[in-house]
């Protein structure tokens, strides 16, 4: 998959982004900035796996 590092990879990211606006259980979580974890989904060390943690 594309993007992957940084702890997850895009996908992953993508998924979860879904799952927050589209779901009542995750609702205080919609309007969080996931920019830091998207840049490093797109452009991280491939081989960090700790860094978003």
């Amino acid at each position: 998959m594309e993007g992957r590092t940084g702890t997850y990879n895009q996908w992953v990211i993508d998924n979860l982004m879904e799952f927050i606006e589209n779901d009542e259980r995750a609702a205080q979580y919609r309007g969080l900035d996931r920019s830091e974890e998207y840049d490093l989904a797109i452009n991280g060390d491939p081989n960090d796996t700790q860094s978003a943690l």
